[in-house]
């Protein structure tokens, strides 16, 4: 008489599980990120030249801030605010301007119709744009002699790249199996799984009397 045992079994089935892990969009260190735009932003508190100053920029990834709107040109003021700088004015970027009814371009390859000049300077040439931060200006611009050496700057550049990784790892599922057989028997399995004969050879081939186990389909 056949024992218990021939008549089951626990089988580990093992599958590949591949996970794909997205890093946060983040700035550098020191860098202040702006949700709206998803772009960051540095003061860079050194008293500098213009031309210095989008140097530096560009060797930290990005140029001297070209502001779009109002939204953007309160963020970089209070970010200023934020810095206790000693000196009441900041370097922006270059802007120009190429007709009355134009929008303003950035030397940043920005552009906007939005403009902070408390007097608006109709001028076709490229100027150098500064930042008022004294208490009252809030944020009002100015252009500035570019080889002036007394200004910190604020820098933006975009947030770092976003990186994928692939991390593969084995799942192990235990499955309770019954004994089954190819054709000439009464040992039939389930609807869902399907039977694994004991020699492999008689998935190929034709084994009337061959036995197997029970496993699933998928």
């Amino acid at each position: 008489m056949k024992s218990f045992d021939d008549f089951w079994a626990i089988f580990s089935l093992v599958t590949i599980q591949t996970i794909f892990v997205e890093s946060a969009i983040s700035c550098p260190q020191n860098w202040q990120k702006y949700v709206k735009n998803e772009a960051c932003y540095r003061v860079n508190a050194k008293k500098m030249t213009w031309a210095q100053a989008e140097s530096d920029c560009i060797a930290q990834g990005g140029r001297l801030v070209g502001i779009v709107d109002e939204y953007e040109n309160q963020f970089v003021y209070q970010l200023v605010r934020s810095a206790n700088l000693s000196a009441g004015t900041v370097w922006l970027g270059r802007l120009s301007r190429s007709s009355r009814n134009a929008p303003f371009d950035w030397n940043d390859s920005t552009s906007s119709h939005f403009h902070s000049f408390r007097t608006l300077v109709e001028s076709s040439s490229s100027q150098c744009i500064s930042m008022w931060i004294d208490l009252g200006a809030d944020g009002s611009w100015q252009p500035w002699e570019c080889t002036y050496n007394g200004y910190p700057s604020v820098c933006k550049r975009s947030t770092l790249k976003q990186q994928t990784q692939t991390i593969t790892s084995p799942t192990v599922r235990s499955h309770v199996s019954t004994r089954c057989c190819m054709s000439q028997c009464q040992l039939r399995c389930p609807q869902n799984e399907k039977c694994v004969p004991d020699d492999l050879n008689c998935l190929t081939n034709l084994c009337p009397n061959a036995t197997g186990w029970c496993l699933p389909k998928n």
